[in-house]
């Protein structure tokens, strides 16, 4: 037989005992063109030789394009000084601006940060409830993903730990590179720029990025000595012309980092 009692919601002990957190399931409504929302998050490595100990890491809620801030402190003034390098380069490249900004606790809730984004900008701060990152679900998945493929590739590629910096920056190139379903098979990438390029009226069915230079994370590569570019000590014509290295990184289609 079946006991009815109180409900929990009615008995304070068992609330109290079995309380879970309750998430909203439904979906936020994506905006309409790139660039003008976007949703910030942070995650923290080990410092490195040059300071870096932390990844600021920027979603396009549009499209899903992520840009990386590699920071050597999370003060104010650091903080800001990314998001300006950002604003910038979404208005004088991409003619956009953002409207709304959302994020977790993690970003320092100061006066300066506060003043500069919705004073100085005029953009909508949103950020999530004390301990409630779930409300940030965009850039909180979006930094999962990108450690997950920056762990699997430091993992295939036995590359040292304190290369993160080299490892993440990779990772976030290939994830904008990478088709999704949620976006009917289209990158990030593609879909940021050819939004843009219907927008300014360019003769474009897309904009489809190259991977044709892409290779085996980690692989051998042979990198061509100074001297055999310069093409001086010619008369030392025994000495090696290229040193082993291995693949770490991409500064474009034809610029490898060894």
């Amino acid at each position: 037989m079946r006991i009815k009692g109180l409900t929990t919601v009615e008995c304070d002990a068992c609330a109290c005992a079995k309380i879970k957190r309750q998430i909203r399931r439904l979906s936020r409504r994506l905006p309409d063109r790139p660039g003008i929302r976007l949703a910030i998050d942070f995650h923290d490595f080990e410092a490195t030789s040059l300071g870096y100990s932390s990844v600021m890491l920027v979603t396009d809620r549009y499209s899903g394009l992520i840009w990386d801030f590699y920071l050597t402190n999370r003060r104010s003034e650091t903080i800001i000084t990314a998001l300006k390098w950002l604003f910038r380069i979404l208005q004088q490249q991409y003619q956009t601006k953002p409207e709304a900004i959302e994020t977790d606790n993690e970003l320092p809730m100061s006066n300066r940060i506060q003043t500069f984004i919705s004073v100085d900008n005029g953009i909508r701060l949103e950020p999530s409830a004390p301990n409630t990152q779930s409300q940030n679900g965009g850039a909180e998945r979006s930094g999962g993903v990108i450690k997950e493929k920056a762990r699997a590739m430091r993992l295939g590629s036995k590359l040292p730990a304190f290369l993160w910096v080299e490892i993440v920056r990779s990772a976030v190139y290939l994830y904008n590179r990478t088709p999704k379903y949620i976006y009917n098979w289209m990158s990030p990438y593609e879909r940021f720029f050819t939004f843009l390029s219907y927008r300014d009226g360019l003769v474009v069915k897309d904009r489809k990025p190259s991977q044709q230079h892409l290779k085996a994370y980690g692989c051998k590569a042979f990198a061509m000595t100074s001297n055999a570019q310069l093409k001086s000590n010619r008369k030392q014509r025994l000495n090696p012309k290229a040193f082993i290295g291995y693949l770490v990184g991409y500064n474009s289609t034809n610029i490898y980092r060894i």
